[in-house]
Order: C-alpha cells, then structure tokens, then sequence
C-alpha cells in the first residue's frame, strides 16, 4: 500500500520512506489478552531533509 508522509523532528521536516511498528500485549492460553498495552518498538526511515 502506498502512503506520503513526512516526519516532523527538530524544526526540520522529512519525507518517510519506511515506517512500521509493534506494541506488545500479555494475552492467555485461550488467546484473550489480559493486560494493557506495554513496551512499544517504532521504526521509521526517512530520506533527505525538505526543507
């Protein structure tokens, strides 16, 4: 699926080239989860700055 986004960091702006990411949940033996959301790990990368 194609998107367009840009990242904001610093006063400087950037166009996303990649982005993904995983939350992890606490869930039981029959597949329910059983706690909140905890611990996250983002990837983004950008290219060259827009500005």
């Amino acid at each position: 699926m194609a998107f367009k986004a840009r990242l904001n960091f610093s006063g400087k702006e950037y166009q996303v080239l990649h982005y993904a990411n995983v939350f992890n949940l606490d869930v039981d033996l029959f597949g329910s989860s059983y706690s909140i959301t905890h611990g996250a790990n983002i990837n983004i990368r950008s290219g060259e700055n827009l500005d």
